[in-house]
């Protein structure tokens, strides 16, 4: 009996050190990401808010993209947070969030990200 709750608990403790690699790698992934999204989106704002480029901002709602932006920004601060906290699950969780806000933004902005941003990071069970 108590070799097989042993067993049990290693075989716990080997599958929760799987589930903390898997979390930390997405994490390194979307950390390595998310911030250059993040600042091709806000460079395209900042393009498409200057007066020569109001052309270019036809059909694109920039004060919805604004906001929809500080959003994605709040919110990759709090998965900054979790991940400093230790709270690994949090911070993907967040950070995925956030990778969906900023695709949704950089098609409303009629901005293409570069494939390894915009390419959701596989998830391994």
């Amino acid at each position: 009996m108590l070799s097989a709750a042993q067993g049990l608990a290693t075989a716990a403790a080997a599958k929760k050190d799987e589930v903390l690699k898997a979390l930390n790698d997405e994490w390194t992934g979307l950390a390595a990401s998310v911030p250059g999204s993040v600042s091709a989106i806000q460079s395209r704002i900042d393009l498409l808010s200057k007066k020569s480029s109001k052309k270019l901002a036809a059909g694109i709602d920039l004060n919805a993209a604004k906001g929809g932006m500080g959003d994605a920004a709040s919110l990759w601060s709090k998965a900054q947070a979790a991940f400093a906290a230790g709270n690994l699950d949090e911070a993907v969780s967040t950070a995925k969030d956030v990778k969906a806000k900023i695709a949704a933004l950089a098609t409303s902005l009629k901005l293409d990200l570069p494939a390894t941003a915009a390419a959701a990071p596989t998830s391994k069970q």
